[in-house]
């Protein structure tokens, strides 16, 4: 079932932006709102966190993630929903070049000051928070991010998942000076980015991303691909016009207010959004059967989260959490959980389909010869071998569709599965087209 994009928690005025945007890119909604949230994240930074009781607090943090194909517009998306952070970063990139072409030969180079960060390596994130206590790290293509990761070569993975918390790790340079790199207390790291779905579900398999939890640490916009009509699209400059200024300026006096705070402040929730959000955990935690544990322990603090965001867009007071900022965070949380489910099952019908291709191949080479569970697990790559429960259920599945047999063997051990070819086959099946039904 598809659930539409919930614009309607937002402000008028980045309400009617997101709407008019999408139109004129021809994509769909969500992928101009969760770069645009994910930068109300970093403008918020470090200076103000969210606690809905005592002994609660989240930072303002979002990792958000754009899937769709190729041409389906999501980069000019994410540079339309990161307007204002990419503006600031000129100004910042402008200034830093001016001082370096003042500089005297001998003095101190110039600091850089950053609110983007892009293609780095994890120490180099950790040198630039020392000088920035709030950014966002974008990636055009996040697959090169998750790419890094897999290789561990150039990003440290405990490291990374650190950053989500508000907790970056310290580290000590491995070349050089040997100097410790210690980042600014309470840093923000946001992550933003947008990849091709079999790039990443290819990705989180290589990184185990779902057992580590990375993964869940990411809030998705997953779209079915939708046939847009050009000859229906009205454009208007002095409205678009319009409605991109109005939305800057909405994002700009968030920047602005939090400017304005002398300290590090938290946002607590209302006593009637403490009794909301009470219950919505507490329907979560009934839905067990459907949600795994990781989707609903990470919801938590997602929700808090979005609803800091919304009540910033909403009322820059910075008084409470108001009933219709939760409310709207909600509604938020469950179109992305509705992607992230439809990106695990996705993820998990190509692997299973994988790991049942991998097996006909083992079995049609065996020439007959029947291959215990062990064997055939033993085919495969540690990082991606299936489990015996898994293996099992493959084999059960392939066996129903005749195209394995099983044998059961009775040893001193007790009773053993085998594997084999059916008994019709006369003639090998080509492995690589086998899928399951």
């Amino acid at each position: 079932m598809n659930i539409i994009y919930p614009i309607e928690v937002f402000p008028e005025e980045i309400r009617d932006f997101i709407h008019n945007e999408a139109e004129l890119l021809q994509c769909p909604e969500s992928f101009i709102g969760l770069p645009l949230v994910c930068q109300v994240a970093a403008v918020i930074g470090s200076r103000l966190r969210v606690s809905p009781w005592c002994g609660w607090v989240e930072p303002s943090i979002l990792w958000g993630c754009v899937v769709a194909d190729s041409g389906s517009n999501k980069s000019r998306a994410q540079e339309a929903g990161m307007a204002y952070l990419r503006d600031r970063q000129y100004r910042f990139n402008d200034i830093y070049r001016e001082a370096l072409e003042s500089r005297e030969k001998d003095a101190d180079l110039p600091v850089l000051e950053r609110c983007l960060i892009s293609d780095c390596t994890y120490e180099a994130l950790l040198l630039a928070l020392t000088r920035n206590s709030s950014m966002i790290w974008l990636y055009d293509e996040l697959g090169l991010w998750f790419e890094r990761l897999k290789t561990g070569s150039t990003n440290n993975v405990t490291g990374v998942l650190s950053l989500y918390d508000g907790r970056a790790q310290s580290v000590t340079r491995k070349t050089g000076d040997n100097k410790e790199i210690i980042p600014l207390k309470n840093a923000c790291v946001s992550v933003f980015g947008t990849c091709q779905l079999d790039v990443l579900r290819k990705l989180l398999r290589q990184i185990a991303a779902y057992q580590n939890g990375l993964a869940y640490r990411f809030l998705y916009a997953v779209e079915d691909p939708v046939e847009f009509d050009w000859y229906q699209l009205a454009v208007d400059e002095n409205k678009y016009n319009y409605h991109v200024k109005e939305a800057y300026r909405v994002v700009q006096g968030v920047g602005t207010g939090i400017g304005l705070l002398s300290d590090v402040r938290t946002l607590k929730f209302s006593l009637e959004s403490q009794a909301l959000l009470r219950s919505y955990l507490q329907d979560l935690e009934r839905q067990r059967g459907k949600l795994d544990a990781p989707t609903i322990g990470k919801a938590r603090g997602q929700i808090v989260r979005l609803s800091l965001i919304l009540e910033c867009l909403h009322n820059c007071d910075f008084i409470d959490i108001k009933v219709s900022s939760l409310m709207g965070a909600i509604k938020l949380w469950e179109y992305h959980n509705a992607s992230a489910q439809k990106l695990i099952e996705s993820v998990s019908t190509a692997w299973v389909d994988q790991v049942a291709d991998k097996i006909l191949g083992q079995v049609e080479r065996a020439e007959g010869r029947a291959l215990s569970i062990r064997e055939l697990r033993h085919g495969f790559s540690a990082g991606n071998r299936p489990s015996v429960t898994q293996t099992v259920d493959i084999l059960r599945k392939l066996a129903v569709n005749r195209q394995i047999r099983l044998l059961e063997e009775v040893t001193s051990r007790g009773v053993v599965i085998k594997v084999t070819l059916p008994d019709n086959s006369g003639e090998k099946s080509v492995a690589n087209s086998a899928k399951m039904e």
